[in-house]
């Protein structure tokens, strides 16, 4: 994958860049929430523990389609406060080695709620 951080002509950005290039498979995972695998919601009361769950979850769904956080070119984060951007951030910095690692800007960020049970 390739970044182009700051095209001559454009304005500086922060962590993020203006274009990304890549080659080969695409790779579409849904939405991932803070819930483990028997889907109860983890620590309702930390929101850092719920962004490490999150980023968890999406990191197994990308292996399952042979990707990894690394190639991830954006993501969009939902949250109910934004007095929780600080973990969810921290959070994404901890998601594997340099190499690996969740590159991409976090975008879109916005209150939502979680979608009501069936």
């Amino acid at each position: 994958m390739e970044h182009f951080e700051r095209p001559d002509g454009l304005g500086p950005v922060n962590g993020c860049s203006h274009a990304v290039a890549g080659t080969g498979r695409l790779v579409a995972v849904s939405g991932q929430l803070p819930v483990d695998d028997a889907g109860a919601i983890v620590d309702a009361d930390d929101a850092l523990i719920q962004a490490r769950q999150v980023f968890a979850n999406l990191t197994r769904a990308l292996g399952a389609a042979g990707a990894k956080p690394s190639d991830v070119i954006r993501l969009t984060c939902f949250l109910t406060d934004l007095a929780d951007l600080g973990s969810v951030r921290r959070a994404s910095r901890g998601l594997g080695s340099r190499s690996t690692r969740l590159q991409c800007p976090m975008s879109d960020i916005r209150p939502a709620q979680r979608p009501p049970a069936d």
